[in-house]
């Protein structure tokens, strides 16, 4: 499941499950699901910021947001969180129809 549930967040208070996609509102996604679960640490932004990464950006280090990858679960929760009815599991796309299209 690594490779195929790899990047899958979840927020197990709030009950989401979060597939990032770049360039769909990733950020502001992300910084709500850490601030709504209460992981997100702006104490470690300075930590992280470097030449390659703004501030605004650091919400994806795992430091900054404090969710937990789906992959780190045990086998049990990870099913769970796929079948269960109180589980919303959310994605974004930057354009529906033509990525619907070239699927």
């Amino acid at each position: 499941m690594r490779n195929i549930l790899g990047l899958k967040l979840v927020t197990p208070r709030t009950r989401v499950m979060y597939t990032p996609t770049t360039k769909a509102a990733c950020t502001t996604i992300k910084h709500m699901l850490a601030v709504a679960e209460g992981t997100y640490r702006p104490d470690r932004v300075e930590h992280v910021v470097s030449g390659l990464i703004s501030k605004s950006l650091t919400i994806h280090h795992p430091s900054v947001h404090g969710l937990p990858l789906f992959v780190d679960l045990p086998e049990h929760e990870q099913r769970h969180i796929l079948t269960a009815p109180d589980w919303v599991r959310l994605a974004g796309v930057r354009d529906p129809v033509s990525s619907a299209y070239s699927a």
